[in-house]
């Protein structure tokens, strides 16, 4: 009686195998089929466009003139998504305003080249200098694994309580993440810095830093090349300290993108999401300065003005 259960058992376990065998083929077979159906449509596309003269003649010239003779390259397959793309991006900035659309851009290979040697090679530098009476530190970009460290350099900002002149003209941006841990050392942990705003979500940043930045009051130095992620440090610390702003208004970058580069040489950037404080503010026409300067300004000019308006 016991070799029929054992018998049942395996005719079970073969039949279960001669199932999995012929859904392993029916799948493979539909994801062939569907596979040739995408080849054989562009195949088609292409049959008719360049059997008709008229036809290819009128996309090819559609599509040098919208990508320009710097990314038309004559190749009707890459020319042709590179050619939708751009569509789209031209739809879109429509409906935005002319600096959000400055960064919705489809880059062509020599421009994606330029891009990736800049992101590749910041021009990371941190100076510091101090008085009797300032700190003053100047940072000229956020570049991951530079800005943050250099500035822990900076051994009498952490224990010499002083007023603070921070340099931010000329920076132009850099990394948020690096950003992040900049801010950190001004402001308390648990401290909302900013929060990142997209149609999807937001997502909410808080300051978080084992050392802090001695410092009685910030005095921040602006110019209209102040941009960025610069601008979001100065909303941090705006909307949880008490800080002066000197010299000239920010260019109001209120906003992040993504970047994406294809395989090809060109590249893609997209505006994705828009920088706020805590309370819901953000900065689309930059900060005005609150003592307007329109010469650049150095540590001892900086601390001449800082003297002359405020400690007088």
């Amino acid at each position: 009686m016991s070799e029929i259960p054992n018998k049942k058992k395996k005719l079970n376990k073969i039949i279960k195998e001669i199932l999995i065998f012929f859904t392993i083929v029916v799948v493979t077979f539909i994801l062939l089929q569907i596979m040739e159906l995408y080849e054989d449509s562009f195949t088609r596309f292409q049959g008719v466009i360049l059997n008709d003269y008229y036809s290819y003649s009128n996309l090819n010239s559609a599509m040098k003139d919208t990508l320009g003779e710097d990314s038309f390259e004559g190749n009707l397959r890459e020319d042709f998504y590179r050619y939708v793309i751009r569509l789209v991006l031209d739809d879109i900035n429509k409906q935005e305003n002319e600096k959000v659309a400055t960064y919705n851009q489809l880059f062509n290979k020599e421009k994606t080249k330029v891009i990736s040697e800049t992101l590749d090679n910041p021009s990371a530098e941190t100076e510091y200098k101090n008085s009797e009476d300032f700190h003053y530190l100047k940072i000229s970009d956020f570049t991951i694994g530079y800005t943050y460290d250099s500035i822990l350099k900076c051994e009498d900002l952490f224990t010499q309580s002083k007023d603070l002149i921070l340099d931010l003209q000329g920076n132009t941006g850099g990394y948020i993440q690096e950003l992040n841990k900049v801010l950190g050392l001004f402001i308390a942990d648990g401290e909302v810095t900013y929060t990142d705003k997209s149609d999807s979500e937001e997502k909410i940043y808080k300051a978080k830093s084992k050392q802090k930045i001695m410092f009685n009051k910030i005095y921040i130095l602006t110019d209209n090349n102040t941009a960025s992620c610069a601008e979001v440090m100065i909303l941090a610390l705006k909307s949880n300290l008490n800080v002066t702003l000197i010299g000239q208004k920010t260019y109001g970058k209120n906003f992040s993108y993504v970047y994406e580069k294809f395989n090809d040489g060109y590249s893609l950037a997209l505006v994705s999401s828009v920088f706020c404080d805590k309370n819901g503010n953000t900065f689309p026409n930059g900060f005005e300065p609150d003592l307007p300067w329109q010469t650049s300004l150095d540590f001892s000019s900086a601390a001449d003005i800082i003297n002359e308006n405020y400690k007088s």
